[in-house]
């Protein structure tokens, strides 16, 4: 064997042993990066803060007096580390280093708001909003918010963007939302973004009002002796009522049971202040009774104010009644006790109003 042939031996001996020791760092770079995911990896269940917003399904949660909006992305393995909301100084993440799934699990970015829309529902309601999201049989639990007004519950209605890690491998149509609010736990599909909303559904559906023709002050309703063959008649005595409004959600009772509604109405009982006859005879009215007020025959199941009152009586009334038959008529009945020389018995008046649909 020449010199020539022994070196060219030589050579090849060398670069198969190198070829061969890179080939195991290669292996074992493979194998240190299968073993770490190529980034830090998520716990399952843990919920990190990203930068911005993710792209991604918008849900729309309807609450009494407020409403929360999830966007929720695609189910993704890695993360950009661009994206993440980090601290400069945390060591998990001095190397930059991507977000990576739980071993066989799923990153989900999402985002949520909570926005109060107003009204009397809201005003200084201390019920917490609870905010979960699902992944197939997985659930964590995002937030809990409780919007009364203070700065803190202002600024839920900023964009909360997270990142949440599961344990499984889930695609778009395993994710769902969960809304709870006062017991009541509402469910949002993020693929096709239907809510199952149970006995809630009412807030999605255009609101029902009844008017009984009488909801301005220039619009009054009469109160009329009951018996109409009696010949003593109010000098006046009218009254207001404001639409009847139908809803699922009472901030004192509760959400309605299935099937059922709650319909509230306010009134403004002006009475009268006293009583003549056919004769010339005059009585003047010691007082304004608290009225009945019943709904297609029914009592309310709630009073606020609307009791006995020196000149006239205002409050609301809430009834419960069925959600599958429009309410019909409402009435308003009081008996006036009477002052005055040789007083009559005490004068009862009613009003019967019927209720038609508003527009």
């Amino acid at each position: 064997m020449t010199t020539r042939e022994e070196r060219s031996r030589s050579v090849a001996l060398m670069s198969v042993a190198l070829l061969t020791v890179a080939a195991l760092v290669l292996v074992l770079l493979v194998w240190r990066a299968a073993a770490s995911g190529g980034g830090a990896r998520a716990d399952v269940g843990e919920i990190l803060p990203l930068r911005a917003e993710p792209p991604g399904q918008p849900v729309t949660v309807q609450l009494p007096g407020s409403e929360v909006t999830v966007t929720v992305g695609a189910p993704v393995a890695t993360l950009d580390h661009e994206l993440l909301e980090v601290e400069y100084d945390d060591p998990r993440w001095e190397d930059d280093q991507d977000l990576v799934a739980p071993d066989g699990g799923t990153l989900v970015p999402l985002s949520w708001r909570a926005r109060a829309l107003g009204g009397l529902m809201r005003e200084g309601d201390p019920t917490p909003i609870r905010i979960r999201l699902l992944a197939g049989d997985e659930g964590v639990d995002l937030t809990e918010i409780v919007l009364d007004g203070t700065s803190a519950s202002m600024d839920a209605d900023d964009q909360r963007p997270v990142v949440v890690a599961f344990a499984g491998r889930h695609e778009v149509e395993d994710l769902t939302i969960e809304v709870e609010y006062d017991g009541l736990t509402q469910t949002g599909h993020v693929d096709s973004g239907d809510i199952d909303a149970g006995v809630a559904q009412p807030l999605y559906d255009d609101e029902d009002d009844f008017t009984a023709g009488c909801a301005e002050v220039e619009d009054r309703c009469e109160l009329s002796v009951v018996d109409p063959r009696s010949p003593r008649r109010p000098d006046s005595a009218t009254l207001t009522a404001s639409y009847l409004t139908l809803y699922p959600y009472d901030r004192a009772l509760g959400w309605a049971e299935e099937g059922t509604l709650w319909a509230g109405v306010r009134l403004h009982v002006f009475g009268t202040s006293g009583v003549v006859d056919a004769r010339g005879g005059y009585w003047s009215v010691l007082r304004f009774p608290a009225p009945k007020v019943t709904l297609d025959g029914a009592e309310p199941v709630r009073r606020e104010d609307l009791g006995d009152a020196e000149r006239d009586t205002y409050g609301r009334v809430v009834f419960q009644v069925d959600a599958d038959q429009d309410p019909r008529e409402l009435t308003i009945e009081a008996t006036f006790p009477l002052s005055g020389p040789g007083s009559p018995p005490d004068l009862p008046l009613r009003a019967v109003l019927d209720l038609a649909p508003v527009g």
